[in-house]
């Protein structure tokens, strides 16, 4: 039995589709219907699978805003 032959091996499928930024929730909604998921079922997994990087790149700005205000080019400090 492989894992994407179950119902959340094709839950887990959908999810990690709308992580991807280029398909997001226009690729990961017909894939999951396409893999015999519900449509409810498909919308709900892509949308949390769309939610999840978020975090993590809030994240990434706020450490670039930090880089950004600190660094000191020669003598001058720069400002952004």
């Amino acid at each position: 039995m492989d894992l994407f032959d179950t119902f959340f091996g094709e839950l887990l499928m959908t999810f990690l589709i709308a992580m991807v930024p280029v398909l997001e929730l226009r690729g990961a909604i017909p894939a999951g219907i396409a893999a015999g998921l519900p449509p409810a079922a498909a919308a709900a997994a892509a949308i949390l699978g769309n939610l999840v990087p978020i975090p993590f790149l809030l994240l990434l700005v706020l450490i670039a805003g930090i880089i950004t205000t600190t660094v000191t080019c020669g003598v001058i400090r720069v400002f952004w």
